[in-house]
């Protein structure tokens, strides 16, 4: 299995998702355990982990659980950018519904994008999204942003670390990079 600990102890593959809900409050809470069970569903029952594949079973999952049928049904969903990493290959694939991946190398910063389409809502049942896949070194940075944050220079981020994997920084949360193959989180 991709996510089973290795005799090292050590993960192959790490999965991060950046996640913002439609709501606020209760209906806010409710489309975050709607989304967390999807994701749990997709990931450790069915084994997927591409994420891509991700983003269409989970479309698909949300407008089944909220019956969203047609352009008269609810518009709740979610917008959210997710990454598996190879640790081992040192590899970094990407899928985004709304939401974009910035990526940092030697201070040079370039766009993902993902796709103009949130999930759930007026999505097209069995929607297929992007897959992006490169490379990191040590030194990459990546970020993802939720909503309109102000990230001050992308340039300049002085947080330290030590692992030769992407460092990761989603609106409040912060992935330092995975180092001795576990994610170090802040």
């Amino acid at each position: 299995e991709k996510f089973e600990k290795s005799k090292l102890n050590k993960y192959q593959y790490s999965l991060i998702a950046a996640v913002d809900c439609t709501g606020h409050g209760v209906p806010g809470a409710f489309m975050s355990l709607i989304g967390l069970n999807q994701l749990y569903q997709i990931v450790n029952e069915k084994k997927i982990t591409t994420p891509a594949e991700i983003l269409h079973h989970l479309n698909n999952g949300i407008k089944k659980a909220l019956k969203q049928e047609g352009m008269d049904s609810a518009k709740d969903g979610m917008d959210i950018a997710i990454c598996t990493i190879d640790n081992s290959n040192k590899i970094l694939e990407y899928s985004g519904a709304h939401r974009p991946l910035y990526y940092i190398r030697n201070n040079e910063l370039k766009e993902t994008k993902g796709n103009n389409i949130a999930i759930g809502g007026h999505t097209k049942e069995g929607y297929q999204f992007t897959n992006h896949q490169f490379n990191f070194e040590k030194g990459d940075t990546i970020v993802v942003i939720l909503e309109a944050v102000a990230v001050p220079d992308l340039h300049n981020l002085d947080y330290p670390y030590k692992a030769d994997a992407p460092r990761f920084y989603a609106h409040s949360a912060c992935w330092d990079g995975i180092e001795d193959g576990e994610l170090d989180h802040r």
